[in-house]
């Protein structure tokens, strides 16, 4: 059974690089799709996402989309691609910063 799932989170935690992101957290949003070539649990994928954001600083987006991506995979083995879309939707008044993440696994 392929399993192709995609979800919204919204979540708050420490990442950026200013001293203000360092101290503080902030509202992220996190746009996930994964393909896999079998069942994925939408529920259990979103509670390893905001279990890896609440543990974790990070210093780049880009950081915490691989860490995110690896974990996912660990926890699913079957998934063959994986897109990330994180948004930090309050740094800045008149922009909305993204960073997307894709990631496509060799098969086994």
């Amino acid at each position: 059974m392929k399993s192709h799932i995609q979800l919204k989170i919204k979540l708050k935690c420490i990442i950026g690089l200013l001293k203000q992101e360092r101290q503080n957290k902030q509202n992220v949003k996190i746009n996930l799709k994964c393909k896999s070539k079998s069942f994925l649990d939408y529920a259990k994928v979103d509670k390893i996402t905001r279990k890896i954001y609440k543990k974790n600083k990070f210093k780049t987006i880009e950081k915490s989309q691989k860490k995110l991506s690896k974990k996912l995979k660990k926890h699913f083995p079957d998934i063959v691609s994986i897109k990330i879309k994180t948004y930090k939707p309050d740094i800045l008044k008149k922009s909305t910063p993204c960073c997307v993440f894709k990631k496509k696994f060799k098969k086994t």
